[in-house]
């Protein structure tokens, strides 16, 4: 069963196990903490995890009570649903983010000036609402850069394109269709300065693979195969172009950029191996990049070759606010 609306809850329990200790179980949570004041949240599950999360013990599965409900919050619901059904659990998938809004457009004021964005879900509706806590410093970062070229590599809905084409010529670069759509709305919605591109980015010229925990407009937990998080089970997989930078700045002449911001899900490594002229051009100022621990030392190795280094690092939060750990924002500069 998935409930897509917070008042369903009612018709399976007043008390709850939530799978997924995690970002959608916190917001999963705040709703029912919210707006569901009779229901009762008794614990999290997470095998993966213990202690406590939001006040509420962490258990495993195999310690909660089969008697209670499950509402399972989490982008591996699919995994986690077969589990729950072989050992006959009585659960239900919390959908309360791909909700659809009747009031699909959200107004969001930056530089003083109003932008519209296409809202058509709650996920997207957060993404807007959020944005200050999200990545405060990105924001103050875009707010310096004015009458440059930026490149936004992972532009996901394009919010931070939109932002930063106040000021500047921006180029959006964004592998999921379903994504570059809403891109694409929000540049049109805002008559911004921006070129959308729908393409991933890699070392060569190739086509390659795009995997997706789920489809939905505007969601995240989109990996292409030269990523390290690719998924190879319970997602939808799917072939894409994918270009190097490089060439794509000479194919197209386009004005190669003065400031870039990748955010490519684990796969920098082969991002930034397909724009070694790009990286090697002095006109390229600064690099905002998202790498997880694991990668750091491969990534800062690469942009140390070119005379980048860091010069600020920055958390990341989740649309709830939670830190995601072991993931930052690094700031470079020649």
């Amino acid at each position: 069963m998935y409930i897509k609306n917070i008042n369903d809850f009612k018709e399976i329990g007043n008390e709850f196990y939530i799978f997924g200790a995690g970002s959608l179980g916190k917001y999963t949570l705040n709703r029912i903490k919210n707006e569901l004041s009779s229901t009762k949240i008794l614990g999290f599950i997470d095998d993966n995890k213990s202690g406590k999360f939001e006040n509420l013990t962490i258990c495993k599965l195999n310690e909660v009570e089969r008697n209670i409900p499950i509402i399972v919050a989490s982008s591996y619901w699919q995994k986690i649903s077969k589990i729950l059904e072989l050992n006959n659990f009585k659960f239900c998938v919390a959908d309360l983010l791909s909700f659809k809004r009747i009031d699909d457009k959200t107004i969001l004021n930056f530089l003083k000036k109003d932008l519209t964005f296409y809202t058509p879900n709650q996920f997207l509706f957060e993404v807007v609402e959020n944005i200050d806590i999200i990545e405060p410093e990105t924001l103050n970062w875009i707010k310096k850069i004015k009458n440059k070229t930026f490149y936004d590599i992972g532009a996901s809905n394009g919010i931070y394109s939109i932002l930063a084409a106040i000021y500047n010529n921006v180029i959006a670069i964004e592998p999921d269709i379903s994504n570059c759509y809403i891109l694409d709305y929000n540049i049109k919605l805002n008559n911004s300065n921006v070129i959308p591109i729908n393409i991933a980015l890699g070392e060569i010229k190739s086509i390659i693979s795009i995997s997706s925990l789920e489809i939905g407009e505007g969601f995240h937990g989109k990996f292409t195969s030269n990523s390290n998080r690719f998924l190879n089970d319970n997602s939808y997989i799917s072939n894409i172009l994918s270009y190097d930078l490089d060439s794509l700045i000479i194919d197209f002449n386009l004005k190669p950029p003065t400031h870039l911001k990748i955010d490519v899900d684990g796969a920098e490594e082969s991002v930034l191996k397909g724009m070694f002229s790009t990286l090697n051009n002095e006109k390229l100022e600064e690099i905002l990049i998202e790498i997880d621990d694991n990668n750091f030392n491969k990534i800062n190795l690469i942009l140390e070759k070119f005379n980048f280094k860091v010069l600020e690092k920055h958390n990341i939060a989740e649309i709830t606010g939670s830190l995601i750990q072991g993931t930052y924002n690094y700031l470079y500069r020649k």
